[in-house]
């Protein structure tokens, strides 16, 4: 193949994956979510993106994006604009304590991960932080204010919604459900200060 006919399948390419791309992030953006592209190590490609953590993108907020650079869009989670969208993310090695942690909690939408992880994706009433203090312990993590997830469709498709026709949950107080399943299975917490929790004990099960 001569440089130009080459040149002229990569810039189809280009063109091909922006648009891709683009329309992706708007789907997600008119889900409700705030979107941003990320690179090849799945870290924001943009350097102001903190802001949108505080305010909702309109449509041109994100078709102005870089997504000629990206390689897959991520959702801020915990935003209260939102509905405090967030996700609780297992990794495919914690599969087993995760399903235990996780068995009473209603049935959502679930995001498969190219590791063969997963994320839970909740609404909650009440605002969501970043939880990851029972990673070990129950194998869970909770991605709430401060945090994103790459969301399905991005990186060729690699991230995928496993169960379309489920709606998102919406739940009262995500944030405590995941305390308080915490605690029936053996984390003890004993005290709290200014509204952060402290694990002081656990019980190992």
């Amino acid at each position: 193949m001569n440089a130009p006919l080459k040149t002229a399948h990569y810039l189809r390419g280009m063109i091909v994956k922006v648009v891709l791309l683009k329309s992706l992030a708007l789907g997600f953006w008119r889900d409700g979510w705030n979107v941003i592209p990320v690179g090849a190590d799945k870290k924001p490609i943009i350097k102001e993106w903190k802001p949108w953590r505080e305010e909702r993108q309109n449509q041109q907020d994100v078709e102005a994006m870089p997504w000629d650079r990206a390689y897959g869009v991520a959702g801020l989670t915990g935003l209260w604009f939102t509905g405090n969208l967030c996700a609780i993310d297992v990794d495919v090695e914690s599969f087993g304590k995760a399903e235990e942690f996780l068995k009473t909690f209603p049935k959502t939408r679930k995001h498969r991960t190219p590791s063969g992880g997963y994320h839970l994706i909740y609404k909650s009433l009440k605002p969501v932080g970043k939880i990851d203090r029972f990673k070990k312990l129950f194998g869970i993590e909770v991605k709430g204010l401060g945090a994103y997830i790459i969301l399905p469709g991005s990186f060729e498709e690699k991230y995928t919604i496993e169960n379309p026709l489920t709606p998102i949950a919406e739940v009262e107080d995500l944030e405590t459900m995941i305390f308080e399943r915490a605690k029936q299975l053996g984390w003890k917490e004993s005290e709290k200060v200014e509204g952060v929790a402290f694990e002081l004990s656990l019980i190992h099960i």
